[in-house]
């Protein structure tokens, strides 16, 4: 494991405080994460970085769907329409 300094403000480090102390964190990601401050800034850490997987990959499919043009539209209708067929 590293560990990295990051700066945090004091609004920042009430919230973490508030979030360990009433056991949001423990109830929402399991009782190890409000042990100690480090685990609780570790835990909001991955979550923010889940978000912002989801982010990206939702810009990704976004940007995939502007993309497609009508010959694409038509092979995908085309691909369902046969998995329908198959399973019936």
């Amino acid at each position: 494991m590293l560990r990295k300094a990051v700066p945090i403000t004091p609004v920042d480090l009430a919230a973490v405080e508030d979030a360990r102390s009433s056991g949001v964190l423990a109830e929402f990601l399991g009782s190890e994460v409000s042990r100690s401050e480090a685990a609780a800034l570790s835990a909001i850490l991955r979550l923010g970085l889940e978000r912002l997987s989801e982010f990206v990959a939702e810009r990704g499919y976004a940007a995939l769907a502007v993309a497609q043009d009508d010959e694409d539209r038509a092979y995908a209708a085309a691909i369902r329409s046969r998995r329908r067929s198959a399973a019936e």
